[in-house]
């Protein structure tokens, strides 16, 4: 019979857990770098603008306004 440790259960619950309330987006273009690459996933849990404050350097996925289906991963620069 195999032990767990009680960190390998909580790391475990942890993915199951964020893999559930998020999404995985792939960065596309060299406007992330250093940061994030081309080809690199990123997991976003949704949050809505009205109820959270965004601070410089931030790192946000946001829908295209007109192509609903494109999502652009960005950094909050201002």
């Amino acid at each position: 019979m195999m032990c767990m440790f009680p960190s390998r259960i909580a790391q475990t619950l942890t993915i199951l857990l964020s893999s559930l309330s998020s999404s995985r987006y792939q960065v596309g273009g060299s406007s992330m770098s250093p940061t994030l690459v081309s080809g690199q996933h990123v997991l976003a849990g949704p949050l809505r603008a009205s109820q959270d404050q965004f601070g410089r350097g931030e790192i946000v996925v946001i829908r295209h306004p007109v192509q609903q289906h494109r999502m652009y991963v960005k950094r909050i620069i201002g």
